[in-house]
């Protein structure tokens, strides 16, 4: 299972306006020339404004398949979407061909590592929406979108820090049979 990297995304803080209230947040995340540098509590000089709800070691890296873009551009009715407007810090696209199977929610495990760049990177989970992603967009909606579709992405923690950057492959090194899918997972979270 291997996948390519097409952007590396970063944020710096931005403050929104929620019902009248303040609301800063990360998510407005923007494609870097050059590598990033994956820590284990996060991306080096990436924004991270609530650390109860994403980052620390078990959410460092927010990983999203390219393939949902396309849906997601139909259902804003726009033409397209610059990588990282799902608040992802690393967008991937299949490799296709003879590389096996697709990098994606259905396809990785709970438990899954991967070569990622000089980094190597353990699944922990689906990034299930907040209501950040929403105000993003500009409509409540993509939360129950996102959900319906089961296009979450995934969070990694970092067990090896090192950089990455576009270009490079996101490759599985090793699986822990039984484990659920972050498909799997993001339904079992979602129905909670």
């Amino acid at each position: 299972m291997k996948a390519k990297i097409i952007s590396c995304n970063v944020g710096r803080p931005v403050n929104l306006d929620n019902h009248g209230k303040p609301v800063r947040t990360g998510i407005f995340k923007e494609p870097v020339d050059g590598p990033i540098h994956l820590e284990q509590l996060g991306v080096r000089g990436d924004t991270i404004a609530n650390l109860m709800v994403h980052g620390g070691p078990t959410k460092a890296v927010y990983i999203y398949p390219a393939e949902h873009y396309p849906w997601w551009a139909e259902k804003l009715g726009r033409d397209s979407l610059p990588w990282g407007t799902l608040g992802e810090n690393i967008t991937i696209e299949n490799i296709g061909g003879t590389a096996g199977d697709p990098v994606n929610e259905k396809t990785v495990h709970i438990g899954d590592r991967f070569r990622c760049g000089s980094a190597l990177l353990e699944v922990t989970k689906p990034r299930l929406p907040c209501f950040k992603l929403g105000l993003k967009l500009g409509t409540n909606q993509a939360l129950r979108w996102m959900i319906e579709r089961r296009c979450w992405g995934f969070y990694v923690a970092v067990i090896e820090p090192g950089e990455v950057r576009a270009g490079d492959t996101i490759e599985l090194v090793a699986t822990v049979p039984g484990r659920p899918t972050v498909f799997d997972e993001g339904i079992r979270k979602s129905d909670e």
